[in-house]
């Protein structure tokens, strides 16, 4: 099954943004582009459902050393990219937010 591969502005933007800090992933972005066409859910792409308020999108990875992923969504054999990013910048807020604020009792600790 053949899907068509469609962006929004706004991942236009970020695209251009993030590949020109990251312009050796641009020959991988072509193959996962290829690869979402041919078949979203092929192993190798790690597509997966995100939770919570983004529960409609799916995300794939493009490259593991970076850890980036592209939220996509599928609908009626077309993919949209909606977003593209390195998800360790949401880890390190994820952390920061756990343990300054949901754990400050964690410091008590140290003073």
């Amino acid at each position: 099954m053949i899907y068509a591969v469609s962006q929004t502005e706004t991942f236009e933007r970020t695209a251009e943004k993030f590949f020109k800090k990251h312009k050796d992933l641009l020959p991988k972005f072509a193959e996962l582009t290829e690869k979402l066409s041919e078949n979203p859910f092929e192993k190798s792409l790690k597509t997966h459902k995100l939770k919570g308020e983004l529960s409609s999108y799916y995300a794939c990875s493009l490259a593991y050393d970076y850890r980036v992923i592209v939220t996509i969504v599928i609908k009626d054999k077309v993919i949209t990219l909606m977003d593209i990013g390195a998800l360790l910048l949401l880890n390190v807020f994820r952390y920061i937010f756990e343990v300054f604020i949901v754990k400050p009792r964690f410091f008590h600790r140290f003073f």
